[in-house]
């Protein structure tokens, strides 16, 4: 829904792709969503327990009291996110609130390494964590492929958090929800079977 502006959460709830999901050897699946640009976390999850330090903090845009769902007599999600809050209601959801990391430089893109590689601040790590995992789930990941995508990554390509020790990426990248339909419907996205004989066509194959 991030992806897609106004794509509801459950919109895949019946699709060939949800069904190969739902294949899965385990009922296990970890669904990241990042929040690339300004998001106001302050307004996705609503401190109630400091509620009128918050509206003190912002009157021109903090929600008012009625317009809240509560996740827990502490926090609450306001009534825009209403498909995030059925998502809470059947206990698929969790909040991980107030992620961050001691002194820290306010550099938007060091930041965003840091956390995607899990390291400590003073720490230079070119992989990420997921992408650390990986490796170590599926060491010949090149040379010997799993039969599915241990992971999955739709749309803004440019985080490290797949990315291996050898800083490859272990995760199948499509730039939006169709592209990663097609590719469960027909198992490809490009034909590699009549390339043109051009710098493209070599790159592409």
């Amino acid at each position: 829904t991030v992806i897609v502006p106004g794509l509801p959460l459950h919109a895949l709830g019946s699709s060939s792709l949800s069904q190969a999901l739902l294949d899965n050897p385990t009922d296990r699946i970890l669904i990241l969503i990042r929040l690339k640009g300004g998001n106001d976390g302050l307004n996705t999850i609503i401190p109630t327990y400091a509620f009128s330090e918050y509206q003190n903090a912002r009157p021109t845009i903090a929600y008012a009291q009625s317009q809240l769902q509560a996740l827990s007599p502490e926090l609450a999600i306001s009534e825009d996110l209403a498909d995030a809050y059925d998502l809470w209601q059947r206990d698929s959801m969790r909040v991980v609130n107030g992620v961050g990391y001691p002194d820290a430089n306010l550099s938007h893109f060091r930041s965003t390494d840091i956390l995607a590689s899990a390291s400590n601040a003073g720490e230079i790590q070119t992989s990420g964590w997921l992408g650390r995992h990986l490796g170590a789930c599926f060491p010949d990941y090149l040379s010997n492929p799993p039969s599915a995508p241990p992971a999955i990554q739709i749309g803004g390509a440019g985080s490290i958090t797949f990315d291996s020790d050898e800083n490859i990426s272990l995760s199948v990248t499509v730039n939006n929800v169709q592209e990663l339909a097609e590719l469960a419907e027909t198992g490809e996205l490009y034909d590699t079977t009549n390339l043109p004989d051009c710098l493209y066509g070599s790159q592409l194959g």
